[in-house]
């Protein structure tokens, strides 16, 4: 495949049904040697998808050896027999993680789990609702990162789509169709987590990773520390599925405003705790502006309901007297 012509409204290429693993491993040089390449994936309650994702995983050609951490958080659906039954195809390939009880709902994300568990020099990324289409995906990524180590994540583009019709031809806005300095990566560079592939040396979970919801823009903020990043056009596009069920889909426009605040200012926190005051300046500014974008057509009692997670976390300590009020305000019990 190497082209793929987009258009909205156009049926959704699926990845084909994959190649026994014998095949998978008769291509690579070295059998015995640690995987060049972990690929996180994490799923929850995706049973009529999760399939589309291992696919996608299980077509990639390569000369190096490389593993599946599938992470599933308690799923209430078929996701674990779908799961349990491609581990027992392919063994050596794909590590399961299944939990018996929710840890999202405790706190704890899912690459918590698979970070700690993956062997790989690079972690590639992959929602279980989502999928890649480039069967060369992982060797082009893998090979450039060994070559140009003052690059420290290289990613491509993905198309939207809804149950089997393209709804968007592009996830990427433009400006971000381009390579982004160390610098600028550590400012904030719009990068699709489901493309990228990003060098594994570094901590994954600084303690703020654990106070903000999608921690991705934390993630490739800290990778710009190491490098730059390597856009590639040449990369099919993956597949970047919206859903009723997904995470985003069930959180309102509000909501997800608030989780974009509460995500700046804990950047902006760990910048400060690490020194760096000029990037906890600008994530704080970031903030900020989220607050003001959040607060538009609120009330001041509004506002702060709005923002009381946040504040509840500032004020605990300085304020108790504060906090107490913003926690009865946000029960009602004030009203």
């Amino acid at each position: 495949m190497d082209t793929l012509e987009l258009k909205i409204g156009s049926p959704v290429l699926r990845p084909p049904k994959p190649p026994s693993e014998s095949e998978i491993i008769g291509g690579w040089k070295s059998f015995n040697s640690k995987p060049v390449v972990s690929i996180l994936c994490h799923c929850f309650n995706h049973e009529n998808f999760i399939e589309d994702a291992l696919n996608s995983f299980l077509m990639q050609k390569t000369d190096f050896p490389w593993e599946v951490i599938v992470h599933d958080d308690a799923s209430t659906d078929n996701s674990v027999a779908i799961i349990r039954e491609y581990a027992e195809r392919y063994p050596t390939i794909i590590k399961p993680v299944l939990q018996e009880e929710n840890q999202f709902s405790k706190g704890l994300k899912p690459t918590f789990f698979t970070s700690k568990m993956a062997q790989g020099e690079f972690f590639a990324f992959c929602e279980g609702d989502d999928y890649w289409l480039d069967e060369k995906k992982l060797q082009v990524q893998a090979d450039f990162l060994r070559a140009n180590p003052e690059y420290a994540v290289c990613g491509h583009d993905a198309f939207i789509f809804e149950g089997d019709e393209i709804i968007k031809a592009s996830k990427l806005p433009e400006y971000a169709k381009r390579d982004a300095t160390g610098a600028k990566l550590s400012r904030g560079w719009f990068i699709l987590t489901l493309t990228a592939m990003f060098r594994s040396d570094f901590d994954v979970f600084p303690e703020e990773h654990s106070k903000i919801l999608n921690g991705d823009a934390f993630l490739f903020s800290r990778l710009g520390k190491i490098g730059g990043y390597k856009y590639m056009p040449e990369l099919l596009p993956g597949g970047y599925r919206t859903h009723a069920d997904g995470i985003w889909s069930l959180v309102g426009e509000q909501k997800r405003t608030a989780h974009s605040l509460n995500s700046m200012f804990w950047i902006s926190q760990y910048y400060r705790r690490v020194g760096s005051h000029k990037l906890s300046i600008h994530y704080a500014q970031r903030s900020a502006l989220y607050a003001l974008e959040g607060a538009e057509g609120m009330s001041l009692l509004e506002f702060l309901a709005f923002n009381y997670s946040l504040l509840r976390q500032l004020l605990r300590k300085k304020a108790g007297w504060l906090y107490e009020y913003l926690r009865k305000l946000k029960h009602g019990k004030l009203l």
